[in-house]
């Protein structure tokens, strides 16, 4: 989503540091060219996505600059959301549809060395304001959390991990009807390792999904087991 135009106001209470700010705007997505022709998916009839959103926060550093904490209320609203139809099998548009949440994020340096960060988003909102249903594959609790870990100098260690609720999908059925499904909640943690011996070469080794967990993002379609990637 391209954002068409974007204001935003910082102020910042002196003595306490705290920082309040607040945001608005607008955001425009137009159809990719395979939403519109792709054969046996197209719908050339797909209007452009266009939202307007605002969002207003605070920010409160802490143990003198070594934390920061936030959060910020967020609202959305959609006119021609874009979203795949599992009874059509393309992209249709929404007319009318509206998120709104919260979000909250913590970053700590306990060291010279490391640097940890999370995030939560709470999604309440998320309704298909056409049908009054919620929009699909939108979790209501999602959450993120890593580290990243400098010994010596020359090799960094890095974790993450994403912790999802579960969210509504719909799918096809035998009958060639939808239905109404849910995608379970899923943990995937990923780990890796980036060494520097040289200044201008970098070994590196990754695992996804370390836990081999099984889930889908998207009904139907399984997420990758556990990967191992270098280079």
């Amino acid at each position: 989503t391209h954002a068409t135009w974007r204001a935003g106001a910082r102020y910042t209470l002196q003595g306490a540091g705290t920082i309040l700010r607040g945001n608005v705007g607008t955001g425009f997505r137009a159809p990719t060219i395979s939403d519109l022709y792709f054969p046996g998916a197209e719908n050339p009839d797909l209007q452009p996505e266009q939202s307007t959103g605002w969002d207003l926060g605070l920010e409160q550093p802490l143990l003198g600059g070594l934390m920061q904490v936030g959060a910020a209320w967020f609202h959305n609203d959609f006119d021609n959301m874009s979203v795949w139809s599992s009874s059509s099998f393309r992209m249709e548009n929404v007319a009318e549809a509206e998120t709104a949440g919260l979000e909250v994020f913590l970053k700590w340096l306990p060291s010279a060395n490391l640097a940890v960060d999370g995030s939560y988003t709470w999604l309440p909102t998320a309704e298909n304001l056409t049908t009054g249903d919620r929009l699909i594959r939108r979790p209501e609790h999602f959450g993120t959390i890593a580290a990243h870990y400098r010994f010596p100098s020359w090799v960094v260690f890095d974790t993450s991990a994403q912790i999802s609720g579960s969210a509504a999908d719909s799918a096809f059925a035998a009958d060639y009807s939808t239905k109404d499904v849910t995608n379970d909640g899923y943990v995937k943690w990923d780990a890796g390792v980036t060494v520097t011996p040289w200044k201008h070469v970098s070994l590196l080794a990754r695992v996804e999904n370390l836990l081999d967990s099984e889930y889908e993002e998207a009904y139907g379609y399984p997420a990758l087991g556990r990967v191992f990637w270098g280079g």
